[in-house]
Protein backbone atom coordinates (compact mmCIF):
# COMPACT_ATOMS: atom_id res chain seq x y z
CA UNK A 1 0.00 0.00 0.00
CA UNK A 2 1.24 3.40 -0.83
CA UNK A 3 0.74 6.47 1.63
CA UNK A 4 1.08 9.59 -0.15
CA UNK A 5 2.16 12.42 1.78
CA UNK A 6 2.48 15.95 -0.56
CA UNK A 7 3.57 18.79 1.02
CA UNK A 8 3.98 21.00 -2.48
CA UNK A 9 0.81 23.14 -1.61
CA UNK A 10 2.60 24.41 1.10
CA UNK A 11 5.69 25.07 -1.12
CA UNK A 12 3.57 26.63 -4.23
CA UNK A 13 1.72 28.54 -1.36
CA UNK A 14 5.29 30.03 0.58
CA UNK A 15 6.71 31.10 -2.86
CA UNK A 16 3.96 32.65 -3.56
CA UNK A 17 4.52 35.55 -1.48
CA UNK A 18 7.52 35.68 -1.96
CA UNK A 19 8.26 39.03 -3.31
CA UNK A 20 12.34 40.58 -3.16
CA UNK A 21 13.10 38.11 0.39
CA UNK A 22 15.89 35.45 -0.25
CA UNK A 23 13.73 32.12 -1.82
CA UNK A 24 16.35 30.13 0.28
CA UNK A 25 15.99 31.60 3.16
CA UNK A 26 12.11 31.58 2.60
CA UNK A 27 12.10 28.09 2.32
CA UNK A 28 14.01 27.30 5.11
CA UNK A 29 11.35 29.53 7.69
CA UNK A 30 8.07 28.75 6.27
CA UNK A 31 8.38 25.53 4.76
CA UNK A 32 10.86 23.28 5.71
CA UNK A 33 10.75 24.27 9.44
CA UNK A 34 7.47 22.75 8.90
CA UNK A 35 8.77 19.32 8.16
CA UNK A 36 11.52 18.89 10.05
CA UNK A 37 12.83 15.34 9.33
CA UNK A 38 12.53 15.85 5.70
CA UNK A 39 14.62 19.20 6.93
CA UNK A 40 17.35 16.91 9.17
CA UNK A 41 17.45 14.59 6.32
CA UNK A 42 18.68 16.86 3.44
CA UNK A 43 21.14 18.10 6.85
CA UNK A 44 22.63 14.52 6.70
CA UNK A 45 22.72 14.40 2.88
CA UNK A 46 24.59 17.75 2.76
CA UNK A 47 26.94 17.57 5.36
CA UNK A 48 25.84 20.92 7.07
CA UNK A 49 22.38 23.26 7.22
CA UNK A 50 24.62 25.95 6.15
CA UNK A 51 25.41 23.66 2.75
CA UNK A 52 22.11 22.38 2.22
CA UNK A 53 20.71 26.20 1.97
CA UNK A 54 23.60 27.24 0.16
CA UNK A 55 22.18 24.44 -2.49
CA UNK A 56 18.68 25.45 -2.21
CA UNK A 57 19.44 28.61 -3.00
CA UNK A 58 21.32 27.41 -6.17
CA UNK A 59 18.42 25.44 -7.64
CA UNK A 60 15.46 27.16 -6.39
CA UNK A 61 16.12 30.59 -7.56
CA UNK A 62 15.74 29.88 -11.62
CA UNK A 63 12.71 27.74 -10.37
CA UNK A 64 10.35 30.03 -8.80
CA UNK A 65 10.95 32.64 -11.78
CA UNK A 66 8.38 30.28 -13.27
CA UNK A 67 7.00 27.75 -11.34
CA UNK A 68 5.28 25.57 -14.52
CA UNK A 69 7.71 22.96 -14.61
CA UNK A 70 7.20 22.29 -11.11
CA UNK A 71 3.66 22.29 -11.11
CA UNK A 72 3.48 19.70 -13.55
CA UNK A 73 6.30 17.43 -12.34
CA UNK A 74 3.64 17.55 -9.21
CA UNK A 75 0.45 16.73 -11.54
CA UNK A 76 2.47 13.99 -13.30
CA UNK A 77 3.44 12.51 -9.67
CA UNK A 78 -0.31 12.17 -9.29
CA UNK A 79 -0.70 10.32 -12.79
CA UNK A 80 2.20 8.23 -12.34
CA UNK A 81 1.76 6.80 -8.76
CA UNK A 82 -1.31 4.78 -9.37
CA UNK A 83 -0.11 3.44 -13.06
CA UNK A 84 2.79 2.58 -11.62
CA UNK A 85 2.04 0.98 -8.48
CA UNK A 86 -0.36 -1.34 -10.46
CA UNK A 87 2.68 -2.09 -13.08
CA UNK A 88 4.73 -2.97 -10.03
CA UNK A 89 2.30 -5.41 -8.56
CA UNK A 90 2.49 -7.60 -11.20
CA UNK A 91 5.69 -8.76 -10.75
CA UNK A 92 6.24 -8.66 -6.95
CA UNK A 93 4.09 -7.63 -3.77
CA UNK A 94 3.54 -3.79 -3.24
CA UNK A 95 5.59 -2.71 -0.27
CA UNK A 96 4.20 -0.58 2.16
CA UNK A 97 5.98 2.93 1.41
CA UNK A 98 5.22 6.22 1.95
CA UNK A 99 5.71 8.77 -1.25
CA UNK A 100 6.59 12.36 -0.20
CA UNK A 101 6.78 14.99 -2.72
CA UNK A 102 8.58 17.69 -1.97
CA UNK A 103 10.51 20.54 -3.23
CA UNK A 104 14.17 20.55 -1.54
CA UNK A 105 17.88 21.14 -1.68
CA UNK A 106 19.51 18.98 -4.31
CA UNK A 107 19.39 16.11 -2.58
CA UNK A 108 18.36 13.49 -5.72
CA UNK A 109 15.18 13.38 -7.58
CA UNK A 110 14.40 9.98 -6.15
CA UNK A 111 15.48 8.67 -2.55
CA UNK A 112 14.84 5.26 -1.24
CA UNK A 113 14.90 6.11 2.62
CA UNK A 114 12.79 6.19 6.09
CA UNK A 115 10.35 9.14 6.88
CA UNK A 116 8.20 8.67 9.96
CA UNK A 117 9.81 5.35 10.70
CA UNK A 118 8.58 4.08 7.59
CA UNK A 119 9.46 2.65 4.11
CA UNK A 120 9.43 5.82 2.19
CA UNK A 121 10.50 7.20 -1.34
CA UNK A 122 10.89 10.96 -1.24
CA UNK A 123 10.78 12.75 -4.52
CA UNK A 124 12.58 15.87 -5.05
CA UNK A 125 11.07 17.90 -7.44
CA UNK A 126 13.63 20.21 -7.96
CA UNK A 127 15.92 17.82 -8.80
CA UNK A 128 13.06 15.86 -11.24
CA UNK A 129 13.08 19.51 -13.36
CA UNK A 130 17.18 19.44 -13.11
CA UNK A 131 17.20 16.28 -14.63
CA UNK A 132 14.44 17.08 -17.36
CA UNK A 133 12.26 13.81 -15.59
CA UNK A 134 8.77 15.91 -15.38
CA UNK A 135 6.78 14.06 -17.81
CA UNK A 136 5.03 11.40 -16.83
CA UNK A 137 7.16 8.54 -18.85
CA UNK A 138 10.38 9.65 -16.71
CA UNK A 139 8.48 10.12 -13.73
CA UNK A 140 6.95 6.57 -13.86
CA UNK A 141 10.75 5.30 -14.45
CA UNK A 142 11.66 7.37 -11.19
CA UNK A 143 9.11 6.28 -8.75
CA UNK A 144 9.38 2.14 -10.25
CA UNK A 145 13.48 2.43 -9.57
CA UNK A 146 12.89 3.68 -6.06
CA UNK A 147 10.19 1.47 -5.14
CA UNK A 148 12.54 -1.49 -6.56
CA UNK A 149 15.48 0.02 -3.59
CA UNK A 150 13.01 -0.65 -1.46
CA UNK A 151 11.59 -4.25 -3.03
CA UNK A 152 15.81 -4.92 -2.44
CA UNK A 153 15.86 -3.63 0.95
CA UNK A 154 12.93 -5.87 2.13
CA UNK A 155 14.26 -8.68 0.46
CA UNK A 156 17.42 -8.39 2.12
CA UNK A 157 15.29 -7.86 5.14
CA UNK A 158 17.31 -4.69 5.74
CA UNK A 159 16.31 -1.31 6.99
CA UNK A 160 16.96 1.79 5.13
CA UNK A 161 20.10 3.48 7.18
CA UNK A 162 21.65 -0.42 7.00
CA UNK A 163 21.31 -0.90 3.29
CA UNK A 164 22.28 2.91 2.61
CA UNK A 165 25.27 2.32 4.46
CA UNK A 166 26.30 -1.03 2.79
CA UNK A 167 26.33 1.53 -0.50
CA UNK A 168 29.38 3.10 1.29
CA UNK A 169 31.28 0.23 -0.37
CA UNK A 170 31.46 0.82 -4.87
CA UNK A 171 30.71 -2.68 -5.39
CA UNK A 172 27.81 -3.10 -2.88
CA UNK A 173 26.49 0.08 -4.72
CA UNK A 174 27.55 -1.05 -8.26
CA UNK A 175 24.95 -3.53 -7.25
CA UNK A 176 22.49 -2.08 -5.96
CA UNK A 177 21.73 0.44 -8.36
CA UNK A 178 22.13 -2.22 -10.60
CA UNK A 179 19.23 -4.16 -9.60
CA UNK A 180 16.84 -1.06 -9.30
CA UNK A 181 18.01 -0.13 -12.95
CA UNK A 182 17.28 -3.79 -14.03
CA UNK A 183 14.08 -4.09 -11.95
CA UNK A 184 12.58 -0.51 -13.12
CA UNK A 185 12.89 -2.05 -16.76
CA UNK A 186 10.95 -5.07 -15.78
CA UNK A 187 7.95 -2.89 -14.61
CA UNK A 188 8.32 0.00 -17.54
CA UNK A 189 9.21 -2.33 -20.36
CA UNK A 190 11.23 1.22 -21.08
CA UNK A 191 14.83 1.23 -21.29
CA UNK A 192 17.92 3.90 -20.07
CA UNK A 193 15.49 6.22 -18.99
CA UNK A 194 18.57 7.81 -16.90
CA UNK A 195 20.41 8.49 -19.87
CA UNK A 196 21.96 11.83 -19.56
CA UNK A 197 22.57 12.96 -23.78
CA UNK A 198 21.39 11.54 -27.00
CA UNK A 199 24.20 9.39 -27.56
CA UNK A 200 24.54 8.04 -24.07
CA UNK A 201 23.90 4.77 -24.81
CA UNK A 202 26.39 4.49 -27.33
CA UNK A 203 29.06 5.91 -25.24
CA UNK A 204 28.33 3.41 -22.69
CA UNK A 205 28.35 -0.06 -25.01
CA UNK A 206 31.68 1.69 -27.16
CA UNK A 207 33.82 2.64 -23.66
CA UNK A 208 32.48 -0.32 -21.47
CA UNK A 209 35.84 -1.65 -20.94
CA UNK A 210 37.18 2.06 -20.25
CA UNK A 211 34.53 2.57 -17.71
CA UNK A 212 34.80 -0.45 -16.50
CA UNK A 213 38.91 -0.21 -15.73
CA UNK A 214 38.12 3.45 -14.18
CA UNK A 215 35.58 2.43 -11.93
CA UNK A 216 37.53 -0.56 -10.60
CA UNK A 217 40.32 2.08 -9.55
CA UNK A 218 37.82 4.20 -8.21
CA UNK A 219 36.78 0.99 -6.07
CA UNK A 220 39.66 0.03 -4.72
CA UNK A 221 40.59 3.69 -3.74
CA UNK A 222 36.98 3.51 -1.95
CA UNK A 223 35.39 6.39 -4.09
CA UNK A 224 34.46 9.22 -4.54
CA UNK A 225 32.10 7.79 -7.42
CA UNK A 226 30.02 10.83 -7.86
CA UNK A 227 31.89 10.67 -11.60
CA UNK A 228 30.12 7.54 -12.46
CA UNK A 229 26.46 8.91 -10.19
CA UNK A 230 26.52 12.41 -9.97
CA UNK A 231 24.46 14.94 -11.89
CA UNK A 232 27.40 17.20 -13.05
CA UNK A 233 30.48 16.22 -14.15
CA UNK A 234 30.60 12.73 -15.40
CA UNK A 235 33.07 10.65 -17.83
CA UNK A 236 33.83 12.94 -20.58
CA UNK A 237 30.32 15.17 -19.90
CA UNK A 238 28.75 11.91 -19.56
CA UNK A 239 27.01 11.38 -16.41
CA UNK A 240 25.25 8.18 -14.54
CA UNK A 241 27.52 5.81 -16.46
CA UNK A 242 27.16 3.76 -13.21
CA UNK A 243 24.02 2.72 -14.26
CA UNK A 244 24.77 1.68 -17.40
CA UNK A 245 27.77 -1.39 -15.57
CA UNK A 246 25.70 -2.10 -12.72
CA UNK A 247 22.55 -3.31 -14.87
CA UNK A 248 25.12 -4.78 -17.10
CA UNK A 249 26.97 -6.78 -13.84
CA UNK A 250 23.06 -7.88 -13.41
CA UNK A 251 22.33 -8.98 -16.75
CA UNK A 252 26.21 -10.92 -16.05
CA UNK A 253 24.47 -12.74 -12.65
CA UNK A 254 21.09 -13.59 -14.57
CA UNK A 255 23.33 -15.15 -17.07
CA UNK A 256 26.08 -17.06 -15.46
CA UNK A 257 25.12 -17.73 -11.63
CA UNK A 258 21.42 -16.77 -10.89
CA UNK A 259 18.05 -17.99 -12.12
CA UNK A 260 16.10 -15.10 -10.49
CA UNK A 261 16.21 -11.52 -10.06
CA UNK A 262 15.00 -12.52 -6.08
CA UNK A 263 18.42 -15.00 -5.89
CA UNK A 264 19.93 -12.27 -7.24
CA UNK A 265 19.00 -9.32 -4.32
CA UNK A 266 19.71 -12.32 -1.77
CA UNK A 267 23.19 -12.46 -2.58
CA UNK A 268 25.88 -13.03 0.25
CA UNK A 269 28.10 -9.75 0.67
CA UNK A 270 31.35 -11.59 -0.16
CA UNK A 271 29.93 -13.20 -3.24
CA UNK A 272 29.04 -9.40 -4.48
CA UNK A 273 32.12 -8.19 -3.66
CA UNK A 274 33.91 -11.01 -5.56
CA UNK A 275 31.61 -11.00 -8.39
CA UNK A 276 31.61 -7.17 -9.39
CA UNK A 277 35.28 -7.47 -9.45
CA UNK A 278 35.49 -10.22 -11.63
CA UNK A 279 32.95 -8.70 -13.81
CA UNK A 280 34.88 -5.10 -14.16
CA UNK A 281 38.22 -7.12 -14.97
CA UNK A 282 36.34 -9.50 -17.20
CA UNK A 283 34.86 -6.32 -19.31
CA UNK A 284 37.36 -4.39 -19.09
CA UNK A 285 40.31 -7.28 -20.53
CA UNK A 286 37.74 -8.17 -22.97
CA UNK A 287 37.53 -4.76 -24.17
CA UNK A 288 40.84 -3.75 -23.63
CA UNK A 289 42.91 -6.48 -24.27
CA UNK A 290 46.73 -6.07 -23.75
CA UNK A 291 45.93 -2.50 -23.02
CA UNK A 292 44.45 -3.38 -19.67
CA UNK A 293 46.67 -4.07 -16.61
CA UNK A 294 44.34 -5.01 -13.76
Amino acid sequence: MIRLIDTYPDFRRTVGSLGSRDVAEVWLKYYMRKYEELLRLQVKCHGSLGNAVKTARKLLKPLVKSLDALDKAWENSYRAIPMISKRFSRLWRLPDVSIVLYVGSGCGAGWATEYEGTYSILLGLEMVINHGWESLEDLSGLIAHELCHILHMQLRGLKPDEFEALEGDPLFLLYSEGFAMKCEHLVTGRLWRIASEGDWLGFCESERGRLAKSYLEVARRGGPLTKFYGSWGGVEGYTQTGYYLGHEYIEYLLTTKFGSIEDVARMELGEIRSSAMEFLKALAKATLGNEYRG
